[in-house]
């Protein structure tokens, strides 16, 4: 124990001697550098000053879908080329694809396409049929329906989904003419001379239910289907630079802490 104590003593002596001599190096590099850090303050102005004049004020929107065929990736990938035309601003392009002649696209701050737990959907390579939500950046609070309806439709007109979606529906009708035909032939079996019944009558239960099964899955008749309109909430101009003022403001100390202690280090040390 006493030997424990003897090893710990000079470790906590050297920490505190460490900050110690930081904290020197720190006040005295401020005083002797002072111009450095009126610098990095006039610099941070200037980047503040920028940040203002660029920020404005948004709707925060989730919409969330589900999809009926393929899977996730596959319409992250689709959307994931929306988001790239968003991103380099080419609205003109963008507009074609969605339909909308008039400026309401050019209300799109940002599109994202994201998964249940928040990750990017085409990096999503899962099989689980679960909803996806795209999420935007919208200036204009009006515009977000017309946006909405138009990333609808621009995903429920996709060639190869409905494609999927077309020659499903040909397997079902397939296989409703066939269950109608081993039906038919079941009912002509089922006659008061057989000798058991029971057989037939269940096998004719397990047909039934069956077909209502295939029912309910050929209702599905679109590729990709809105579950929940959009959700969406102001982010003022006032929250963003205050965030951002904090962060720059943080940045700013670390800065000015590093640059003047280095500086007087440096030499002090010569």
């Amino acid at each position: 124990m006493e030997s424990e104590n003897t090893t710990i003593s000079p470790f906590i002596r050297q920490t505190i001697e460490f900050y110690e001599n930081l904290f020197l190096y720190f006040f005295k590099g401020l005083k002797k550098y002072w111009y450095i850090s009126l610098l990095l303050l006039v610099f941070c102005g200037v980047v503040f000053a920028f940040k203002y004049k660029e920020t404005n004020t948004y709707s925060d929107v989730k919409i969330a879908y589900v999809f009926n065929c393929f899977n996730k990736k596959y319409y992250g990938d689709i959307l994931f080329d929306l988001e790239r035309l968003v991103a380099s601003k080419n609205y003109e392009k963008l507009g074609e694809i969605l339909n909308i002649k008039d400026k309401t696209i050019s209300n799109i701050l940002s599109l994202e396409a994201r998964n249940i737990v928040n990750s990017k959907l085409h990096e999503d390579f899962t099989e689980e049929n679960i909803p996806f939500y795209v999420h935007l950046k919208v200036f204009e609070e009006t515009k977000i329906t017309k946006i909405q309806e138009a990333i609808t439709l621009y995903l429920q007109q996709d060639y190869f989904s409905n494609k999927q979606i077309l020659d499903r529906q040909q397997n079902y009708l397939a296989e409703f003419k066939k269950l109608d035909e081993e039906l038919i032939t079941i009912n002509e079996l089922i006659i008061p001379e057989a000798a058991d019944l029971m057989p037939l009558i269940q096998l004719k239960g397990e047909k039934i239910s069956k077909k209502n099964r295939l029912l309910i899955d050929a209702r599905v008749n679109q590729n990709i289907n809105l579950l929940k309109q959009f959700e969406s909430f102001e982010v003022s101009k006032e929250s963003q630079l205050i965030s951002f003022g904090i962060k720059l403001g943080l940045s700013y100390l670390f800065l000015v802490f590093v640059f003047t202690s280095f500086m007087f280090w440096y030499k002090y040390e010569e």
